[in-house]
């Protein structure tokens, strides 16, 4: 009888102490991007022109991306507000352009995809200094479907990385 009010009680002893460890809040935080050769920059007082995908002068932070995955090239291009130190972007500039995603291949037979909706956050993580030496950390999860495809397929684009400046103040 001891032996099995010995095993029972060990059983619950394990029980608790596997719950009490297991805290569903704690939520840590997901990886960085990991890619090597790849790039994340900035630049301000810039916009982006479509069609080729250049910079000019305007009114906008723009963050963007350079992604190797295998063979497929993926660029994000974010056009984010030039004041504060941090800022958010949703469905609806989603829906006004102000995300665009690009998957290049020169031998592929690729389908082109269309942001529809998601999430970009960023935070300057090093203000009081320069802009040409900040450093901002975005994490961006954006939702796509086929632009013209008849098909429910959707592809996320996650991206969590810290971004340097492209350009040089002094």
């Amino acid at each position: 009888m001891k032996t099995f009010i010995y095993r029972i009680t060990l059983l619950f002893a394990g029980m608790a102490l596997f719950t009490a460890c297991n805290d569903k809040n704690n939520n840590p935080q997901p990886e960085l991007t990991n890619c090597t050769g790849c790039q994340f920059l900035f630049t301000e007082s810039a916009d982006l022109v479509i069609p080729g995908y250049n910079f000019t002068s305007g009114a906008y932070r723009i963050f963007w991306s350079e992604v190797k995955k295998g063979p497929v090239t993926q660029k994000m291009f974010l056009k984010a507000p030039m004041q504060g130190n941090s800022f958010e972007l949703n469905t609806a500039d989603i829906e006004a352009g102000k995300i665009k995603v690009l998957d290049l291949c020169a031998n592929c037979n690729l389908i082109e995809m269309m942001p529809i909706g998601g999430k970009v956050t960023g935070v300057n993580t090093t203000p009081g200094v320069a802009a040409d030496k900040a450093k901002w950390l975005i994490e961006a999860k954006i939702i796509r479907l086929p632009a013209f495809a008849f098909s429910n397929i959707r592809d996320t684009v996650y991206v969590k990385q810290y971004f340097t400046a492209n350009f040089v103040l002094n």
